[in-house]
């Protein structure tokens, strides 16, 4: 049990953007083609060129999106890391 909630999924992939629509959407596609069986979590910091819209329209509940505003990469994977609720996480960025 985690922070109070069982889990089912032991680890996360978190995936940090800005302004990286079609390269982040080529990560995601990649990691969930893979059937590794782990939680998606893509933290977007803060874009401004439609990289939220694009990922909910493409991915839509395959994921865990999470928009914050602009800090820094490492904000957004701490960010991240939060909101995947797993014992082991793995960053792309």
């Amino acid at each position: 049990m985690l922070c109070g909630r069982a889990s089912t999924i032991k680890t996360a992939v978190i995936i940090s953007t800005y302004n990286r629509a079609e390269m982040v959407c080529e990560a995601i596609g990649s990691t969930l083609s893979q059937d590794l069986g782990v939680r998606v979590v893509v933290v977007d910091d803060g874009s401004t060129d439609g990289t939220p819209e694009v990922v909910s329209s493409r991915f839509g509940s395959a994921l865990t999106l999470v928009v914050q505003e602009t800090a820094e990469r490492g904000s957004a994977r701490n960010r991240g890391a939060a909101e995947a609720r797993t014992l082991m996480h793995h960053s792309l960025s």
